[in-house]
């Protein structure tokens, strides 16, 4: 449906930030959620996240502080690995570059890891959301990750952290090298134009 459409619809009732409901808008194709109105107070920014990753569509969320959230971590970790091992290797990928959790928009792993306890549970403790990344995606950039590695004994691709990192957002740049500590594997990107937006997690692999 057309944002101009839901705009007309809701505003006889829009009273105030505090008592709105979250409002999310899909577009007819089913590109983007559009988080419209009540963004933090109301939750439409996390619906809209939800929303996306259900769809396979680009979340769009446009409040400020969000806008302000650029890094983009893709993360891969050993099974079992807990949220504190994450973080804590979160952290130090972080201070090697002279970054803070506040920046961090979402972490990102592969499909396969979409249930790690732990990675849920560090991406809940960043308040952030957890991307996800088809193996299908991640192996078009196998080309320049050929060595064999441990993860691709395990998953079947070169890479996680990189290409999970690199593919969530259409803008995204690497910032650093991968950082390894204690089984899990940590990569920095950033998103060019400061949105807070990521790339869609395909329907199949």
């Amino acid at each position: 449906m057309a944002s101009g459409i839901v705009v007309r619809a809701i505003a006889p009732w829009i009273q105030t930030k505090y008592a709105d409901p979250a409002v999310v808008v899909i577009d007819d194709a089913g590109r983007f959620a559009i988080s419209l109105l009540s963004g933090h107070e109301g939750g439409a920014n996390r619906l809209a996240d939800a929303l996306a990753m259900y769809l396979g569509a680009i979340p769009v969320v446009t409040t400020g502080s969000e806008a302000q959230r650029r890094l983009i971590l893709g993360v891969g970790c050993r099974r079992g690995v807990s949220a504190e091992r994450i973080l804590v290797a979160i952290d130090r990928a972080l201070s090697a570059h002279d970054r803070r959790r506040e920046e961090v928009y979402a972490l990102a792993t592969i499909d396969m890891k979409a249930g790690e306890p732990g990675l849920l549970a560090a991406a809940a403790a960043l308040n952030v959301p957890l991307r996800i990344v088809t193996r299908s995606r991640i192996k078009t950039l196998q080309d320049i990750l050929r060595q064999q590695t441990f993860a691709e004994e395990i998953t079947g691709v070169a890479a996680v952290c990189i290409p999970a990192a690199l593919l969530t957002s259409p803008h995204s740049e690497l910032l650093a090298p991968m950082l390894a500590h204690d089984g899990v594997t940590v990569a920095l990107a950033q998103d060019t134009c400061g949105w807070s937006d990521s790339a869609p997690a395909d329907a199949t692999t």
